[in-house]
């Protein structure tokens, strides 16, 4: 009876380790505190100097658009800006290619990708 209870204690002990996430969430993960920013503190000036910073940004990205092509000598009607590369990929697909062609997919798509799965 005895080597039952330790196997009992041994299995809730697993199922209290699996609840907190301490055996599967990265050590350093678990130490910080939440609702605490994040370095660098530069990104909460620069939210705090921000006029509306808790606003949705403008969908169609005309400031960043009028800067890149001012950059690039492009007009900005032709920049096409996005939240993400993955974004960009899907709509660049959606208006080209018809249902059943095939394409050459390579994973991961960047180094991004890679580090992620660390």
């Amino acid at each position: 009876m005895a080597s039952s209870v330790s196997v009992q204690e041994e299995e809730s002990h697993q199922q209290k380790q699996c609840v907190n996430g301490g055996s599967f969430i990265r050590t350093h993960l678990l130490k910080l505190s939440p609702y605490q920013p994040i370095l660098p503190f530069e990104v909460n000036e620069a939210l705090g100097a921000m006029k509306f910073p808790y606003i949705y940004p403008d969908p169609e990205s005309h400031t960043l658009r009028a800067a890149l092509a001012e950059d690039s000598g492009l007009e900005s009607e032709y920049i096409l800006a996005r939240c993400g590369a993955d974004e960009l990929i899907d709509l660049i697909m959606r208006c080209i290619l018809d249902p059943g062609d095939k394409i050459v997919d390579c994973h991961p798509l960047s180094q991004c990708m890679n580090l992620m799965q660390l």
